[in-house]
């Protein structure tokens, strides 16, 4: 596997949202538990809005707290997730062969959500594991889960080696349980664009996932 690079320790920067994130419909009301209307029109206002400040900040602080990685090195900052930190539905993305997401792969996942889940990639917590993650239980990989604790999903997308860091079976298509949350094993974008007849059965896993929202 590639080792990870050397990042510059981040400073608190917040995402902006993604074009379906207010959009009306069964998605936006299931991702944010909230009835459409003059309330979800204010999503963003008053302590809505300093909530999911102070939940940015809390996972920048994670980050910036964790161990120095046996792995990486004290020069290596675990990677932040991004998109919705108080999304229903979290993803973790672990790349069997320590790569990243590249342009291919996340065309792919965007194209997942839009088309299987019926919202943005945007709207839910997207969190891809340094490729030492799964080998040790220090620094890198005690900072992604402490990610997933402080935005706290109802749902897990498992892709790839991704369940293995939660503790779980690789099976795929089975559901399991990690502390609140119901996590669902699938392949990785990566692994899809090498083996597309494996797409069939993660748009599968992605159908089971929607109608758990």
């Amino acid at each position: 596997p590639m080792a990870p690079e050397a990042v510059a320790r981040p400073a608190v920067v917040e995402d902006a949202p993604g074009p379906g994130l207010f959009g009306a419909g069964p998605a936006a009301s299931a991702l944010f538990g909230a009835s459409p209307g003059p309330s979800g029109a204010n999503l963003f206002g008053g302590k809505w809005a300093q909530a999911l400040r102070d939940r940015r900040a809390d996972i920048e602080r994670a980050l910036l707290e964790a161990p120095p990685c046996p792995a990486c090195g004290a020069s290596v900052v675990p990677r932040r997730g991004s998109g919705n930190p108080d999304a229903r539905l979290a993803v973790m993305a672990a790349d069997p062969g320590g790569r990243t997401l590249g342009v291919e792969g996340v065309t792919m996942l965007d194209k997942m959500f839009v088309h299987v889940l019926a919202m943005e990639r945007t709207d839910a917590w997207l969190v891809e594991a340094n490729t030492c993650a799964i080998e040790t239980d220090a620094g890198c990989r005690a900072a992604l889960l402490r990610q997933l604790e402080i935005v706290g999903p109802r749902l897990v997308l498992a892709m790839g080696t991704g369940a293995a860091l939660l503790g779980l079976s690789a099976d795929r298509g089975r559901w399991q349980r990690w502390t609140d949350a119901d996590v669902l094993p699938t392949w990785h974008p990566n692994e899809l664009l090498a083996r597309p007849a494996d797409k069939r059965g993660a748009m599968e896993h992605l159908t089971q996932v929607r109608g758990r929202l």
